[in-house]
Order: structure tokens, then C-alpha cells, then sequence
């Protein structure tokens, strides 16, 4: 942990992609997140990979394009469905 930085200061110029990991976490914690959605815009619109799996597909809800659409309109996007998480509970 002694090089984590804060979201607030990742620059998408510095990485070749960005991965979101599965569970609670990102799904309700970053999906209103300024920095994460600013983050992934900017990934985006660079070319660069964005992904995300299992609840975390959640952070590309607010995401948008360079041209103010859903980032993900057109695009397959998959996720962990209320029905998978009632079965889980």
C-alpha cells in the first residue's frame, strides 16, 4: 500500500487500461463517483481498455462519450443479475 495513490489522482495518460473488480464495493461505491467516471471517460475516449466484471459493471451506468451518449449504448455488457444475488443470498 505504500504506492497507492487516490482515485482523485489516477490520469488516464498514466495507464494502458483500468479494471474494476467484482463486489459491493465498486457497485455502490463508485458507480456516483466523479473521479472513477472522469477516469473512465477519459480511458474511453483515449482507445484505452475499460472493463469491469460481476457487480462492477455498475461504474459505467453515469459514463458517458465524448459525445454526451451512454458509454455503453451499443456495446454487450454483462453482470451479476438481481436473481444471481438473491440465489447467492
Amino acid at each position: 500500500m505504500v504506492n497507492t495513490i487516490k482515485l482523485s489522482d489516477a490520469l488516464a495518460e498514466n495507464y494502458d487500461a483500468v479494471f474494476y473488480p467484482g463486489g459491493h464495493g465498486p457497485l455502490w461505491g463508485l458507480v456516483n463517483d466523479k473521479y472513477s467516471i472522469a477516469l473512465i471517460e477519459s480511458m474511453y475516449a483515449a482507445g484505452k481498455t475499460v472493463s469491469a466484471v460481476c457487480h462492477a459493471g455498475a461504474v459505467f451506468n453515469l459514463a458517458e462519450t465524448e459525445h454526451g451518449g451512454a458509454l455503453v449504448e451499443g456495446l454487450s455488457v454483462t453482470g451479476f443479475s438481481n436473481t444471481e444475488e438473491e440465489a447467492f443470498n
